[in-house]
């Protein structure tokens, strides 16, 4: 079956968002976030505190990309979801996410989002076209939808430049409201679907990006950067539980089935008993895993991610204990009821003892 695979090692137990001092952080953030708040002229309700996504969103932003067959669908999906477009921006602890943002009556934008910095607020002019628009046409030349977009956001600059007292200007005074806005915002663009794994056309993309100050992604860009900032590990019944909730305001939203909500945190096939008490030990200590993983569980890693692969999931860290011959494995993703049933039969087969820390969800 070949050598031993070498796996990454997952983060430290304690750095996780359930840690001490990341608890601490976050108070201390969103005390912080309030207090802006407090401040600022623009609308509280229009402020999103910057949070970890949740496999839910994450599904039904692909499921949403998927059945949108124009850029109005999009552009409902990511109102209600902004937490998806604020990933692609540094915003700190929050931002204030505006959409359809009238500038008099030339003008109306996708979204504008604003953060607070040492300077004051810093804004990003948001430009959303059709999953379905091409970023290029086949001689290399930007396609028509996107020099639109790009055009889009130098017209709001452009406007902004000849209206910043009236953009700036409160509402009390008659005004936009739109404190700090500098006619020189930062651009986001986001169009079509794929990676651009060509270099060449992916340094096209830079020069049209660096020369008209925009920051050009696809949706697939921003689905995969979603992905990566779900929280792998094992999540405890409380982050579960708000999953659930959020589960059931998103499913309300779509037609479609999203997956869930949830019905296990821990999926393994190891009888407790085993440890005859010492079960704590054996879950928690880290002395003895390692990234060194014996040939004679490859098959079953291998079907695992297989496995995995259907819901576009993957294996995080696989770990090996030593004591007690057993696999630790951490996903990147949801795994659904049938596909954990596909991994217990595997087991079942081979046959292996394992752990595998992650939601489990009905659908």
């Amino acid at each position: 079956m070949g050598g031993a695979r070498r796996r990454e090692r997952p983060a430290p137990l304690g750095a996780g968002p359930y840690g001490f001092v990341n608890g601490l952080e976050l108070i201390c953030s969103t005390l912080t976030a309030m207090a802006q708040r407090i401040k600022e002229p623009l609308s509280p309700d229009q402020f999103v505190e910057r949070r970890t996504l949740t496999r839910y969103e994450v599904a039904a932003f692909e499921s949403a990309l998927n059945r949108a067959a124009k850029e109005a669908d999009m552009q409902l999906f990511l109102e209600a979801n902004p937490q998806i477009l604020m990933q692609q921006l540094a915003v700190g602890v929050g931002a204030w996410v505006i959409p359809k943002q009238r500038l008099g009556s030339e003008h109306e934008t996708d979204f504008l989002i604003a953060h607070e910095a040492s300077g004051g607020l810093v804004w990003h002019a948001v430009e959303l076209e059709r999953p379905q628009a091409r970023l290029f046409i086949k001689n290399g030349d930007a396609s028509a939808s996107l020099n639109h977009a790009i055009r889009q956001i130098e017209d709001w600059r452009d406007w902004l430049s000849h209206n910043r007292d009236y953009a700036t200007r409160s509402r009390e005074r008659a005004g936009l409201g739109l404190r700090d806005i500098d006619p020189r915002l930062s651009g986001l663009v986001v169009i079509g679907r794929g990676s651009d794994s060509d270099a060449q056309i992916t340094r096209r993309r830079r020069a049209l990006a660096d020369a008209h100050r925009v920051v050009i992604e696809t949706y697939d860009s921003l689905l995969s950067s979603a992905r990566e900032r779900l929280v792998a590990g094992q999540p405890d019944f409380a982050r579960a539980a708000n999953e659930v909730t959020r589960w059931q305001e998103l499913s309300s939203l779509t037609d479609e089935p999203l997956p869930g909500p949830v019905r296990e945190v821990l999926l393994t096939n190891i009888d407790p008993a085993k440890y005859s008490g010492s079960q704590e030990v054996a879950f928690y200590s880290m002395s003895e895993w390692t990234d060194e993983i014996p040939s004679a569980y490859n098959e079953f890693i291998t079907e695992v991610e297989r496995i995995l692969a259907r819901t576009e999931s993957s294996l995080r860290s696989v770990r090996y204990f030593n004591p007690d011959h057993y696999l630790i494995l951490t996903p990147l993703g949801y795994i659904t009821s049938s596909q954990s049933d596909q991994i217990e039969r595997a087991a079942e087969k081979l046959p292996v003892e394992y752990m595998l820390a992650a939601l489990i969800y009905d659908a």
